[in-house]
Formats: C-alpha cells, sequence, structure tokens
C-alpha cells in the first residue's frame, strides 16, 4: 500500500488537470526481460528421507499485448489493463548429479493490473497491482540408468500469483504512448508426481514429488495507442 500513498501526495503536487491523452481504451504491445527464480524441492514419500533442495534463476525475453482503460478520479488516473506475454528461455536443474533432474521453460504469463498514477507535466507516474498467471514446463530426467532407462516426463502446469510495480508514461505522437514498467510477481507453490522418478523396481517402489515456488523481476517496454 506505501506505493498508493506516495501517489495520493504526488497527486497534491501534480498539475490540477488530467491529460486528456492517458484516459479511455488503449492497447499496445510489450517487449521486455525477465529474470525468473525458482526453488524446488525434491522429496521421496514412501520412505523418511531428507528432501534434496535447488535454486535456479534464468533469463527470458518477453513479447506480449495489452488492452486497458483508464478515468479520471479527482486528481488522479484510475484504471484496470490485462496483459498477456510469451517467454522465452529455459535452464536445466539438478539434484546432486547432472543426470537427474528437470528443464525448466516458463512459458507464458497473463496479469490483471489495477492501475493508479498522477499526471505531473505531462508525465504519468503510475503504480500497479493485482492478480497474475504463469504457465511453466518441466521436463524431468534421470539418465542415472540405475533402474534401467527411463523416460523424460514433461509437465506442464499453471501457476497462481500476485504482481505489483511502478512506471512512467509519455505522450510520443497525438495518440501513441511509450513507458517504462517495473514488475515483481511472486507464486504459489506447485507440485508435481514426475513418472521418471517414480522406480517401481525399488523396494519399497520410490514415489517422489517435486515442490516449486517462483519468482520475477520484469522490466517492459511498452507502446500503447488510444483506441
Amino acid at each position: 500500500m506505501k506505493p498508493f500513498a506516495i501517489l495520493i501526495g504526488l497527486s497534491f503536487l501534480a498539475n490540477s488537470a488530467i491529460a486528456g491523452d492517458f484516459t479511455g481504451w488503449s492497447a499496445g504491445v510489450d517487449i521486455g526481460a525477465q529474470q525468473w527464480k525458482e526453488k524446488s524441492t525434491d522429496q521421496i514419500i514412501t520412505r523418511e528421507s531428507p528432501a534434496a533442495t535447488t535454486s535456479k534463476s534464468l533469463s527470458s525475453e518477453l513479447l506480449g499485448i495489452h488492452v486497458g482503460f483508464q478515468m479520471p478520479v479527482a486528481a488522479m488516473l484510475l484504471g484496470t489493463e490485462v496483459h498477456y506475454s510469451a517467454l522465452t528461455g529455459s535452464a536445466s536443474s539438478t539434484f546432486g548429479t547432472e543426470d537427474f533432474g528437470f528443464v525448466l521453460k516458463p512459458r507464458w504469463q497473463a496479469a490483471l493490473d489495477l492501475r493508479a498514477g498522477v499526471v505531473t507535466h505531462g508525465t504519468l507516474l503510475y503504480v500497479i497491482t493485482g492478480p497474475s498467471l504463469a504457465g511453466v514446463a518441466r521436463t524431468y530426467f534421470d539418465h542415472t540408468n540405475f533402474y534401467g532407462p527411463l523416460s523424460d516426463d514433461r509437465v506442464q502446469k499453471t501457476s497462481h500469483g500476485w504482481s505489483s510495480g511502478v512506471g512512467i508514461e509519455r505522450e510520443l505522437t497525438q495518440r501513441l504512448n511509450g513507458r517504462l514498467e517495473y514488475r515483481h510477481s511472486t507464486y504459489t507453490r506447485v507440485t508435481d508426481y514426475p513418472s521418471t522418478f517414480n522406480h517401481t523396481q525399488a523396494s519399497p517402489p520410490d514415489q517422489f514429488f517435486e515442490s516449486h515456488t517462483a519468482s520475477a523481476d520484469t522490466l517492459l517496454f511498452s507502446l500503447s495507442y488510444a483506441l
């Protein structure tokens, strides 16, 4: 809530008139870079054993679209915006040895932003917050051949989270605006039960689960066109 308190204070210093260039419906494109951080835990269900943990960070490029609406309220601009972005980048995360782990690939992200901002000297300063989703694929592998050859198992799940951030927007032409935005997203824990790690030949059979918690830091450059 602190960013909103700062914006309310700034609103008293802003111009009394809200610039019409930032109001109404708009749509545009997003490009940027993201740092995905993930902590993973590997645990055997069927016997007592210490959990193995690993942390991984990977960089991704981002390309997306957004649609939103803003309206003046007192000396502020309030609005909402929907984002959808495709991500690139992958990284291999291993437990103990290089032959046992998974390949991590964040695939897409979506967000519903609640926006609040103030216009001063023709510049929109704003904060965002709201729920977000991320589609992440993990391909599990075990190439140790301890129980014989095992096929890889690709698991894709959707993680639920929350994003917050700050940004600055300026008019480029009469109907085209450019903005620079930073956002931080955190995602709830997801759990996988990959078939690759379920060694039925063991006695008792090994039954593994993998749990993951993730966060992402994103820097966006966006072009927004007034509809």
